[in-house]
């Protein structure tokens, strides 16, 4: 089964972020192709997500020996050597330009006065390298034309030609918002270019591509003064204000046309948080990750696990909630499957707990271990007694899994402090999330009672008498296999452990 996910504009590549980091947590599917669209190059959702598939590739390269009990990073993330598509190949592109309108005035006077009608002077003459600024009509012009002849187009068309068969083999997620520009522009036109692609047709009126929709509805908002991006000469902007009336729009124009999906998700959330200042793009473009981007990664994993359909039936999936301000477990929408319901969220929770739990013990007490240079703990001294974990060779691999365990917790405190508040991130970390400002973790050996308090509510915890000794204890006891390499013998170690003591400090079952 091949499964790619195609995040569009800055809400794709956020939703992606999400998907790599619930893909550390062994929530993901076996495989995953990404691609990114973004004219915005520049985009600081961008560059953040870009930097993270990198390392996660990484890591999996570091730790492929991981044993088949340690579900961390079980996910095999491919990319083509160029995965994201930046749409314009010249920087500065305008509409007018890309239409090739002044010769159009010059040759076709009638069209060029009719294409005046569609499209304003602004849209007409506005930069496109941040993006398109909130207007999809642009984004719709541009987006239908896929060079298939590089990268990522190039790939996906040949693998979908040649490495898949039969109907609905190649299951095709696309991810975006409807209330900006690109996503609204390119969810729809994507949809028909990918659908109805010579590679995808099979005789009998089959497609190898099973296509899924995302279309995540408005959830945040931002500081917005107009008059301030009037005097930097800021003409074309959109506002939160426009988010409603725009997605009002896309929602059915859409349903006017057809569109060739074959299962829709519509996630949002009425009460949408605050993001900050306004930017119209570029590296000053960054949010903070949000639940309803874990939430659409949810329903990107559910798509991608279900088997290949006979056949076709339009089917749209629709996330509401309504108890209270903060999700619970319950309601988290981990699979369409009643049946599976309660298994999945176990499932969820469990995994999202070890991690947790795993990435920050690993990330302050294995990471002053590293730093020792005299190493007296009985864990240590029964497993590493040839190969110290701290030589040149297997401390570069193990700091590049802390680094990912760091950034999985920063992420993890920032979506708690939207509506996903199930962790309590006070118990590992001194300070709050903030943009490009990594954690202050707390020491659990100054703090050892803490890691019994991680998950927040009290119905989460089995037992609050057990500290950070008792996770010691653990480790001295444990077992790994002794013919992993020495990286994955020290990881593997830490998982463990944590993997044991949430069994015994919360209510949980893997």
């Amino acid at each position: 089964m091949a499964n790619y996910l195609i995040g569009i504009g800055g809400t794709g590549a956020r939703v992606i972020e999400s998907a790599i980091f619930l893909s550390f947590a062994g929530l993901g599917p076996d495989h995953l192709n990404i691609i990114i669209i973004d004219p915005d190059e520049a985009n600081g959702n961008l560059t953040r997500t870009k930097t993270l598939i990198q390392l996660y590739k990484t890591c999996k390269e570091y730790f492929r020996d991981l044993p088949d009990d340690n579900f961390l990073l079980k996910t095999r993330i491919s990319t083509p050597e160029n995965y994201v598509w930046s749409v314009f190949e010249r920087h500065n592109v305008k509409l007018s330009d890309y239409i090739y309108f002044s010769i159009l005035q010059s040759t076709n006077k009638t069209l060029a006065d009719f294409t005046t009608v569609l499209f304003t002077e602004e849209e007409l003459n506005t930069p496109l390298n941040e993006g398109f600024r909130g207007h999809p009509s642009i984004g719709a012009v541009v987006i239908s034309e896929i060079p298939k002849n590089k990268d990522p187009w190039l790939s996906f068309f040949r693998e979908i030609k040649e490495k898949t068969k039969n109907p609905y083999e190649a299951k095709v997620m696309l991810v975006g918002s409807l209330f900006g520009g690109t996503g609204a522009s390119g969810l729809p036109t994507l949809s028909k270019v990918l659908k109805e692609s010579e590679e995808a047709l099979i005789d009998n009126n089959k497609n190898k591509i099973l296509l899924g929709g995302i279309f995540v509805l408005p959830y945040f908002n931002f500081e917005f003064k107009e008059e301030d991006l009037l005097k930097q000469q800021i003409k074309m902007f959109v506002t939160p204000d426009n988010f409603y009336i725009a997605t009002k729009a896309a929602l059915r124009y859409y349903d006017t046309k057809e569109l060739p999906f074959d299962e829709i998700y519509l996630i949002g959330d009425d009460s949408p948080r605050s993001v900050g200042k306004f930017s119209p793009g570029s590296k000053t473009q960054e949010n903070m990750p949000d639940f309803i981007e874990l939430i659409s990664t949810l329903a990107a994993f559910d798509f991608f696990s279900q088997p290949s359909p006979q056949n076709i039936e339009r089917t749209k999936f629709f996330y509401s909630r309504y108890e209270s301000d903060t999700v619970k477990w319950h309601e988290i929408p981990t699979t369409r499957n009643v049946n599976l319901k309660d298994e999945k969220t176990q499932e969820f929770k469990s995994k999202l707990t070890i991690t947790t739990l795993f990435s920050y013990i690993l990330s302050t007490y294995g990471y002053n271990t590293l730093g020792k240079t005299q190493v007296d703990y009985t864990w240590y001294l029964d497993n590493f007694k040839k190969d110290s974990p701290s030589s040149t060779g297997n401390i570069e691999k193990i700091k590049s899994l802390i680094e990912l365990s760091k950034q999985f917790l920063w992420w993890l405190s920032s979506i708690s402090k939207s509506r996903f508040s199930l962790f309590d991130i006070s118990k590992f970390a001194k300070d709050e999330p903030k943009l490009n400002v990594p954690l202050t973790l707390i020491d659990p050996e100054e703090n050892p009672s803490n890691i019994t308090s991680i998950l927040k509510n009290a119905e989460d915890r089995k037992n609050e008498n057990l500290k950070f000794d008792n996770f010691v204890k653990i480790m001295n006891k444990m077992k790994v296999k002794k013919e992993l390499t020495t990286s994955s013998k020290f990881i593997d170690l830490f998982f463990k452990s944590a993997q044991r003591f949430s069994q015994d400090a919360y209510n949980i079952n893997i």
